[in-house]
């Protein structure tokens, strides 16, 4: 059974997002999240992703570069020069989209421009509450530090659908259940304890899953039920944390054994 013995109320403390690279997997949040860590944190640090991406949000407060493969460098290395705060992407021939930059390109970009944390949206998952990953994601880079497997409260009671979740018939077959079958908080805790599902290509990475949009006593115990089934399941789950990312105070509690 886990415990909420996690006292700190600081959001970088309980991500331990201070430095490093960390990617964020999954559904339900992940744009919001990375958003929330950023604010908080006062050293030099990249925003990217590894998959296409809308444009980043201005509220970011970061310079945005945004180019060509072979510019990048080039922009990053002016932009680091005046800037502490930078999102960077490669230029995309979709409307209202940002192509992602190769995981092995953001670690080195990591390392060459110093760099106190990067962060990272690893996958995709087209505004669904939960997804399973594809068989070649999640985009996440070798060396990555923490990782961030989210999905939303919303899921739970839904029949499971393409409405609900992207790859549904992945997610099916992770969570051990048929399409159609309505969601449960154990479905959701199997979900993110996976090595098929939250846990994919987490390596030696620190996990640190998100519980998101719980608004009500009833979300709340339903998410606490989720974090302690997936601590149950997995040694490699640090700790569960259940937010609503929307709130002035996000974190409604945190979990761990």
């Amino acid at each position: 059974m886990g415990n909420d013995a996690f006292m700190t109320r600081n959001i970088l403390d309980i991500f331990s997002a201070h430095e490093g690279i960390i990617s964020f997997v999954g559904a339900g949040g992940k744009k919001s999240t990375i958003y929330r860590l950023v604010s908080e944190h006062s050293g030099k640090i990249a925003i990217t992703s590894t998959v296409r991406t809308p444009p980043f949000r201005r509220r970011l407060s970061a310079c945005q570069v945004v180019a060509e493969p072979d510019e990048l460098y080039t922009r990053l290395k002016s932009a680091t020069r005046q800037y502490k705060r930078v999102a960077y992407a490669y230029t995309s021939d979709k409307p209202a989209r940002l192509r992602g930059v190769p995981p092995e390109e953001v670690s080195n970009i990591h390392s060459e421009f110093g760099f106190d944390a990067t962060f990272i949206k690893a996958d995709g998952a087209r505004l669904r509450w939960l997804k399973a990953p594809g068989q070649d994601e999640p985009l996440v880079p070798h060396d990555n530090t923490i990782l961030v497997p989210i999905i939303s409260i919303r899921a739970i009671g839904k029949p499971l659908s393409d409405e609900v979740a992207h790859r549904a018939k992945d997610a099916a077959r992770v969570m051990g259940i048929s399409l159609g079958s309505r969601i449960t908080a154990a479905h959701l805790a199997r979900l993110l304890a996976s090595d098929q599902g939250g846990l994919k290509k987490a390596g030696t990475a620190m996990v640190i899953p998100v519980v998101n949009m719980v608004e009500n006593k009833e979300d709340m115990r339903l998410a606490r039920l989720i974090a302690e089934q997936a601590l149950d399941q997995s040694t490699k789950i640090l700790r569960v944390v259940i937010a609503s990312m929307v709130r002035e105070d996000p974190i409604l509690q945190v979990v761990q054994d």
